[in-house]
């Protein structure tokens, strides 16, 4: 989470909505951790490399 914070395996993405994003071992990412944390290379990716058909990324509600 960066320096000087606790480390936590969820993360809150609007008031009152928790997701978790690692799993029990807290190394790995759980899917949706994963998703997140790739969104922002992901749509870098789509708008520097053209793709006959642009893919998006949908992460869980």
């Amino acid at each position: 989470p960066g320096s000087e914070l606790p480390y936590t395996d969820t993360i809150e993405t609007a008031p009152g909505k928790v997701l978790k994003v690692m799993t029990e071992d807290g190394s790995h990412y759980t899917v949706e951790g994963g998703q997140l944390v790739m969104k922002r290379l992901f749509n870098r990716l789509v708008t520097d490399f053209p793709f006959s058909e642009v893919p998006v990324a949908i992460l869980p509600e």
